[in-house]
């Protein structure tokens, strides 16, 4: 199971955590959960759009090992200065258009989703631009 939400504009990240929030239920995700998922993709959607100019958010079904959700977000902006380092509890490193006069943010928003998920990998994609792909399982006693 997938689906693909286009990101061009604010009211796309809207769109993709309204998505992301009944997409979870169906994955098994309690209503709270729900909601941390959805927070998270509204997260790096908005991010997508402010740094990216546009990009598209995936959400993927995971099967095995163990049931859950994935969420992925890319976009074709300038990538992240230091991935490993993006969205650590310390002062995250700046995208590169936020250090060059681009818009700015507080930073925060990748501190948000990994908390809020299992599994983060942020990384810069090849043919430019970055991805952020983000896990969080179904609690066994919900499955």
């Amino acid at each position: 199971m997938e689906e693909v939400v286009p990101l061009s504009c604010e009211a796309d990240a809207v769109v993709g955590q309204k998505q992301t929030m009944r997409f979870a239920r169906a994955v098994g995700f309690d209503d709270r959960a729900a909601w941390e998922v959805a927070i998270a993709s509204s997260e790096l959607a908005t991010n997508a759009i402010k740094y990216g100019g546009k990009g598209r958010l995936v959400l993927r079904r995971i099967d095995a090992p163990r049931r859950g959700i994935e969420v992925t977000v890319e976009d074709r902006g300038p990538g992240f200065a230091d991935p490993e380092r993006a969205g650590r509890d310390e002062r995250p490193p700046a995208p590169a258009a936020a250090r060059s006069g681009g818009r700015r943010g507080l930073g925060l928003g990748l501190g948000v989703v990994r908390r809020m998920m299992d599994d983060v990998l942020v990384e810069n994609r090849t043919d430019g631009g970055a991805r952020v792909t983000a896990r969080k399982w179904v609690p066994e006693a919900n499955r």
